[in-house]
């Protein structure tokens, strides 16, 4: 796995500057787009298949009516709030987002650092 650049402040995706914060979040996250996941994930050594999609979308909805960034443990319920409810477990999003699952679904979702994650 590659890990991201810490000091990029910004990506560049269909001609437009998107601001990171120190982390590599996005600054703002209405900035967010399929592309920028893509490239984010892509940084970390990881093509996004459907399953991610399906947990990056449902972690996007969570977002607008929550407004936080979930932790693992609230993770897990709303990645298990997916059509199948095959991710609604550690484990499943440890196999999908390896190493640190909230953290990274939540960055390639375009979402702050989860509250709590070191």
């Amino acid at each position: 796995m590659v890990p991201i650049d810490r000091n990029v402040t910004s990506l560049d995706e269909a001609g437009l500057s998107v601001a990171l914060d120190a982390d590599g979040y996005l600054a703002n996250a209405d900035d967010w787009t399929p592309a920028i996941a893509v490239r984010l994930a892509r940084n970390d050594g990881l093509e996004l298949s459907e399953r991610h999609w399906a947990v990056i979308n449902q972690l996007r909805v969570f977002w607008y009516n929550e407004l936080v960034s979930p932790p693992l443990r609230i993770l897990v319920r709303v990645a298990g709030q997916v059509p199948g409810g095959e991710h609604g477990t550690a484990r499943a999003l440890h196999g999908l987002f390896p190493g640190e699952p909230a953290k990274k679904a939540c960055r390639y979702a375009g979402l702050p650092r989860p509250e709590g994650c070191l």
